[in-house]
């Protein structure tokens, strides 16, 4: 939850959730030089979908990771490697659907990077054939091949590092 909740944080605002609403205040952005998301659910997880909206916290379809049980045709299957028919116009929790429609950017750049083995995850990143970890308006992503959600995190502090110093993905 920590890359979803960070982007809002930065974008400022109203939240809104299931126990409440508050302001955060005026956007951040403009103090923030980079932004660094590392395996976010930003359109959902797929394993919310589904009866998992209505009995688990964070799957919640007001601010949870729901990511729509639905995408044109094809329904819960949002994690397949392959979508049966076209999908378009995906209705997220409120929470994502909100920050992802929010036009602030999180900072002057915004890198992305993720694995296709998360284990938190899941399903090579997919939310209906999109990478759920893609940050909208991304400078660039990085994708690793075999790290665990927390490798992702623990194990690329060199990227990590020329993406916040030198604005590049290596």
């Amino acid at each position: 939850m920590g890359v979803t909740i960070g982007r809002k944080i930065v974008k400022g605002g109203k939240l809104v959730t299931t126990k409440g609403t508050c302001d955060l205040g005026p956007s951040l952005s403009g103090k923030v030089d980079t932004f660094v998301g590392l395996a976010g659910g930003n359109f959902g997880l797929c394993n919310c979908e589904g009866g998992d909206a209505l009995i688990s916290a964070t799957c919640n379809k007001k601010d949870g990771f729901w990511p729509g049980d639905s995408c044109g045709f094809n329904t819960l299957d949002c994690g397949a490697p392959f979508m049966a028919f076209p999908c378009s116009g995906v209705v997220y929790s409120s929470f994502l659907t909100d920050l992802n429609k929010n036009p602030i950017k999180e900072g002057s750049y915004i890198f992305s990077a993720w694995s296709l083995l998360d284990d938190v995850i899941l399903y090579e990143d997919q939310v209906w054939g999109n990478p759920t970890s893609l940050i909208p308006n991304s400078t660039n992503k990085k994708v690793y091949n075999t790290y665990t959600h927390m490798q992702t995190k623990e194990l690329t502090a060199e990227d990590q590092f020329d993406m916040v110093v030198h604005h590049i993905v290596a």
